[in-house]
């Protein structure tokens, strides 16, 4: 009782979640960007938490904006695990929560390969000059491919993280 109180299971679990992500997305990110080890994990593991506390951050925004009852299910919800939906009505959350993160994480990984790279022109719709495309078809091919390896190693994560709340919840 005093641990569900507290909602010590959500806050387990999401950290289980973010160890799971930032392992499944930084080995897809060595592997298909050719990013050493360090900086996939260092990339992943920023890219992560800052859209774990946007999440957090847009919920209580949108919390604190709707009814007393419709508050009160939706904290049941999140913290106390005590919400049943019908399938479309699942569906659809988990397809939004899915493209929302993945935008998030494209604009996050945008962020982090201009703090990296100390360039500004990736976030311009211009031309790349011949040098820095050079420099970032050595490092990250070209920044369409990223995009697609962004979205497989997104994908991949979030699938196993559904798994693995699935097995979570099956176990309460």
């Amino acid at each position: 009782m005093f641990f569900t109180v507290l909602a010590l299971p959500v806050v387990l679990t999401q950290i289980l979640i973010l160890l799971i992500v930032i392992a499944i997305e930084s080995a897809v990110y060595h592997k298909f960007l050719k990013l050493n080890p360090k900086i996939s994990v260092q990339s992943v593991a920023t890219i992560n938490l800052l859209s774990a506390l946007v999440g957090w951050f847009i919920f209580f925004i949108l919390e604190e904006g709707i009814s007393h009852s419709q508050r009160e299910f939706l904290i049941s919800c999140i913290f106390f695990n005590k919400c049943q939906f019908s399938g479309f009505i699942s569906f659809i959350l988990n397809l939004a929560i899915f493209v929302i993160s993945f935008l998030l994480k494209i604009l996050l990984f945008k962020v982090f390969m201009v703090l990296w790279i100390g360039e500004r022109k990736l976030l311009i719709n211009t031309p790349l000059p011949e040098k820095l495309y050079l420099q970032l078809k050595n490092r990250v091919k070209i920044i369409s491919d990223a995009v697609l390896i962004v979205f497989l190693a997104h994908f991949f994560s979030y699938y196993a993280m559904d798994i693995a709340l699935i097995i979570q919840r099956s176990a309460l």
